[in-house]
């Protein structure tokens, strides 16, 4: 894996980042060297530890909206932003190997195949 790759989670309030901690270590299963960011409302709360950088989020908000901005400070050259419950069951980056972003609205709504990409991604993948 390159060494520039890494997790990205935007979590407010306690509930939160204890989901992206439950995310991070579901991920450690799979991706045991992945390093990872959060964003949150409470760099100082002891659970932040298990991150290996914290940042502070500008608008600490519950929106999908909010989580834009804190992807644009990601630390990693490709980045692979979860929601805080999020669970990880394979490596998704190679997709990035194909796409400059590769996202995944609702897998439920969706029937498009792209051929190339990983199994590890649904097939609502849209890049």
């Amino acid at each position: 894996m390159n060494p520039n790759c890494g997790l990205h989670y935007v979590a407010t309030g306690e509930r939160h980042i204890e989901e992206s901690v439950n995310s991070l270590k579901s991920a450690a299963r799979v991706l045991p060297t992945i390093p990872a960011v959060i964003f949150t409302d409470l760099v100082n709360h002891p659970p932040v530890k298990y991150f290996e950088y914290a940042e502070p989020v500008k608008i600490a908000q519950r929106s999908f909206h909010y989580v834009v901005e804190p992807m644009l400070r990601s630390p990693f050259e490709k980045t692979l932003h979860l929601d805080t419950e999020t669970h990880i069951c394979r490596d998704a980056f190679d997709a990035l190997d194909l796409f400059e972003v590769a996202v995944v609205h609702d897998s439920r709504r969706s029937d498009l195949k792209v051929e190339t990409l990983p199994k590890s991604l649904p097939p609502s993948t849209v890049a």
